[in-house]
């Protein structure tokens, strides 16, 4: 999503790491809650209140997490894709032990291994495509602005 206005207010930040959260940012009438962002783009949320900016932002299970900003000279800032790439690899490597203890239930449910085995290995590629497809909304918001 874009998010496009005036920068009105923020709360306080909490860095920790490689991110900064927030409770909200707040840019035009729209109030942004718990948000996180690079250190990078946070400074630059700080020098942009009051100003017209854009934001791309993506909705996780967390919360929302700042991709990039357009400042009023129409400069943009993004995220280093090496973070988004670590992201990507870690959401990968998190789907690999639900996905094999899906396939080892319904291998055991089933004992025959016909029906359990096909369940089982549906469920594992359906839960394999979700970083996948995480993956490319990261990539979309992340050029968003451009």
């Amino acid at each position: 999503m874009v998010f496009e206005g005036i920068l009105e207010s923020m709360a306080d930040g909490i860095t920790g790491g490689k991110w900064t959260l927030r409770e909200y940012v707040k840019i035009g009438e729209k109030r942004i809650l718990k948000t996180a962002t690079s250190p990078l783009i946070d400074n630059i949320l700080n020098e942009n209140l009051g100003n017209e900016v854009a934001l791309s932002v993506v909705k996780t299970l967390k919360g929302n997490r700042i991709f990039a900003i357009r400042e009023t000279n129409g400069e943009v800032t993004k995220l280093k894709g090496s973070v988004i790439g670590a992201i990507s690899f870690l959401r990968f490597m998190a789907t690999l032990i639900p996905l094999n203890i899906t396939l080892y239930i319904f291998l055991a449910i089933f004992e025959d291994g016909g029906i359990g085995l096909v369940i089982g290995i549906i469920l594992s590629l359906l839960w394999f495509i979700l970083p996948i497809k995480a993956r490319i909304r990261d990539k979309k918001a992340l050029n968003a602005l451009d």
